[in-house]
């Protein structure tokens, strides 16, 4: 189950901020003032792309835990720990959400899934459609007011709703020097858990039928070894020892304990094969 909300989370968000960094963190910050912690979460990784620093990342799990995504803040988190090989982005704290996020992520579920924000012309941002957004709405300067490019005939439009101003979003001292955008998070598939439960336990079984038949007939090939050597010792009229004795006891202890033992072995080795044959047949589909 953590392997698959695991994969949800990892899937890369759509229309992510194309603007500079700056930008960027200004409307994380006006989200989180606003407590809208989806779209500060969203910005959060627009910086984390633009520029590529693990403390943007760190931000990011902070905003998706705050937001109640389980599952994307789990991988977050999980990324930002083997990104600080320094420890220098409160190590401990890190890896007490991820032991919180899998046991709440298991009792709970995933949580919500955050969704980008609506774009909004005006703000600094080039998201969604925007072709540009300068913050202004000045039609004179390359970019229209609307966040297109400009045409030979395009038309004047009225000012949009502008963005309110904030305070630039306070980040901590760069960790590390800028680092290339790293590549969607992918886990490694689960191996299916019944076929291979199938396969080895059908082995074993056969393997401990095998066992057994061979002990269960130890008996029976020593009854029949000292019958042939009392057919030999009675065709040369010779006396016969100790081997009627033998013989008896090996016919006591097949029929004790050798018997079952032997039926037994070729009905668990029976088992085994069948096992075997279900687990490689549901791991080949």
């Amino acid at each position: 189950m953590l392997f698959v909300l695991a994969l949800m989370a990892a899937d890369p968000v759509p229309d992510a901020p194309r603007s500079n960094p700056e930008a960027a963190r200004e409307a994380a910050r006006v989200a989180l003032d606003a407590g809208r912690f989806c779209d500060a979460l969203f910005y959060d990784q627009g910086v984390f792309r633009l520029s590529g620093k693990t403390s943007a990342l760190y931000n990011a799990a902070e905003d998706a835990f705050a937001a109640g995504d389980l599952a994307q803040a789990l991988v977050l988190y999980q990324e930002v720990k083997e990104r600080d090989v320094e420890g220098k982005l409160r190590p401990a704290q890190v890896k007490a959400r991820v032991t919180e996020l899998r046991e709440r992520i298991s009792q709970e579920g995933p949580g919500q899934r955050c969704k980008p924000p609506r774009a909004l012309c005006g703000n600094g941002i080039i998201e969604g459609a925007e072709v540009c957004d300068d913050a202004n709405a000045d039609n004179a300067d390359g970019c229209l007011a609307t966040c297109s490019a400009p045409t030979a005939a395009a038309p004047a439009a009225s000012p949009p709703l502008m963005a309110a101003p904030a305070p630039s979003l306070v980040v901590g001292a760069t960790i590390h020097p800028p680092e290339p955008p790293p590549a969607a998070v992918t886990p490694e598939p689960e191996p299916p858990v019944l076929p291979w439960a199938l396969a080895t336990g059908g082995a074993l079984a056969a393997s401990a039928g095998v066992v057994a038949v061979i002990l269960g007939a130890q008996p029976l090939l020593t009854f029949q070894s000292t019958d042939a050597q009392l057919r030999q010792l009675e065709l040369a009229n010779a006396e016969p020892g100790g081997l009627p004795a033998r013989q008896a006891q090996a016919k006591a202890d097949f029929e004790s304990w050798g018997a079952p033992l032997l039926i037994g072995g070729i009905v668990l080795g029976v088992v085994g094969v069948v096992g075997v044959g279900a687990g490689t047949v549901l791991l080949l589909e």
